[in-house]
């Protein structure tokens, strides 16, 4: 099972994921090491991972509440495959309900059968992802696990791709519902 786990690009296809938690940085360094020239991933569109208010509209109203419209969010990508991060955290939890200020409270401690492992992993974002295929010269396959990731979501995956200067690393970026890769590249 290659399941969100670096593949060589050679008739050797071997799977690590027994060794480290899918989708973790620590999983594609190991990877790295391992001599895989792509690391593939699964990635989900979180809407309202960062938001933030400014100090005028962070006072409350007089009932008390604090104004929803003045509030801006921010979209990121979590790495992971499931939509509930429940397999890989034993916590039950849609991943979309994932933010800057909880995701810490939920490490990756299994998954792939090996819950409960020795350490404990962050859930990554995708700008981790690239910077660990940065350092170290490998290709990305992205998956988008998301079949209704917004058009927004699309563009800032392509954008994030292009600022970090991978566009070309990324040999794949596919979704169920949208292929998001090659074509938009050109």
């Amino acid at each position: 099972d290659l399941h969100s786990f670096p593949t060589r690009r050679s008739s050797d296809l071997t799977s690590a994921s027994s060794i480290l938690p899918e989708n973790t940085i620590q999983a594609f360094q190991k990877a790295a090491e391992l001599g895989y020239d792509a690391i593939e991933t699964d990635i989900r569109e979180v809407e309202t991972f960062y938001s933030s208010r400014n100090e005028q509209d962070a006072s409350k109203a007089a009932d008390g509440h604090i104004n929803a419209e003045s509030t801006e969010t921010s979209t990121e990508f979590i790495l992971m495959h499931d939509s509930n991060i429940r397999r890989m955290t034993g916590v039950d939890l849609d991943v979309r309900k994932l933010t800057e200020e909880n995701i810490s409270r939920y490490p990756i401690n299994g998954g792939n059968g090996n819950i409960g492992t020795a350490g404990t992993y962050k859930i990554p974002v995708l700008k981790e992802y690239i910077d660990i295929a940065k350092t170290n010269g490998t290709d990305m396959e992205i998956d988008i696990k998301d079949s209704d990731i917004t058009e927004e979501g699309a563009e800032k995956l392509l954008d994030l791709l292009s600022e970090e200067q991978v566009l070309e690393k990324a040999t794949e970026v596919r979704s169920e519902e949208r292929r998001v890769g090659k074509e938009c590249r050109s």
